[in-house]
């Protein structure tokens, strides 16, 4: 489900629709590149960790992912008020 949606994710911020009511930061769409890239990482680790056969492989690949949400969090997305 994570990769899925993450997969879909940035087709939620074409060029022209920052503003309104969003967390989104504007470096969305100045950083596009970036931005798409986060993405792309992130659900290349969701497919990682989807691909785990070994308890032990689990954490280290959960953090993979947990770490790619929150670089593209820090950096993309506004605080929560």
């Amino acid at each position: 489900t994570i990769a899925d949606n993450l997969k879909k994710a940035s087709a939620l911020f074409p060029a022209g629709s920052g503003g309104g009511d969003s967390l989104a930061k504007p470096e969305v769409w100045s950083d596009a590149a970036g931005f798409e890239k986060g993405m792309k990482d992130a659900h290349a680790a969701a497919v990682a960790l989807q691909a785990v056969s070994e308890e032990a492989a689990f954490r280290p690949a959960l953090g993979a992912l947990g770490g790619s949400c929150k670089s593209c969090h820090d950096k993309y997305r506004l605080p929560k008020q």
